[in-house]
């Protein structure tokens, strides 16, 4: 196992532990990175702010961006294979007790931000292909809380994304979500809801505007 000491600083007497490259590590308590092969270098950071927290990366990946923030206790990052030599940019933030799990060969053209809170689970299947400025969030950052009970409105819900969907520019899919197989999600669509297989998905909320359709992966040349 290949060591590298980490930047150490406290915060609001938190502990906090900065990588800034992805090889196999471990410590005291009870971080670690699960990562079989070259160091990983470039523009990365893995923060650890808690203990049990662990990032999981597959053979093939390559990170033109990557920033992985586990802002509390027993959170998960769990990225699959590549095994089509894409890339994917991304800022990934857990809190407590949350994951975020990102299947083999899913892309992004450039950074999308996800974030997983409060016990909730984001889950990308399969060849999902995110494009630019996508926002997959199972929380919105802060509580709301109703003025007439005192009552919690906005907590945080998972989210599922399933195999070989597409994310246009500016796609925002919300706490709550699942979008089914081969669905594609057009430019700047805000998903909160439940969308089937083989869905055209359009507008904020997001709505149904083809069924039976699906997409290849390939870029048009002509």
């Amino acid at each position: 196992m290949k060591f590298m000491s980490p930047l150490v600083c406290c915060f609001l007497e938190r502990v906090i532990l900065i990588l800034k490259s992805i090889f196999e590590y471990s410590d005291d308590r009870g971080n670690r990175i699960v990562y079989e092969g070259a160091t990983m270098e470039g523009k990365i950071t893995v923060n650890f702010r808690g203990i049990n927290n662990t990032l999981k990366v597959g053979q093939g990946n390559h990170f033109d961006f990557f920033s992985a923030l586990f802002d509390c206790d027993n959170g998960l990052i769990e990225i699959g294979n590549s095994y089509c030599g894409l890339s994917l940019s991304a800022f990934i933030r857990v809190g407590q007790d949350s994951s975020v799990e990102i299947g083999d060969d899913s892309s992004s053209t450039s950074m999308v931000n996800i974030s997983a809170a409060e016990g909730s689970t984001v889950r990308l299947g399969n060849k999902v292909t995110m494009r630019s400025s996508n926002y997959i969030l199972s929380d919105d950052s802060h509580p709301i809380f109703s003025v007439l009970d005192g009552s919690r409105v906005n907590s945080s819900r998972d989210i599922h994304i399933d195999d070989n969907v597409f994310l246009a520019d500016g796609v925002a899919v919300l706490g709550g979500s699942f979008v089914g197989k081969n669905s594609l999600l057009s430019r700047n669509t805000v998903v909160k809801r439940t969308i089937p297989n083989n869905c055209l998905v359009s507008g904020s909320p997001a709505k149904i505007v083809a069924k039976n359709v699906s997409w290849e992966n390939t870029v048009l040349l002509k």
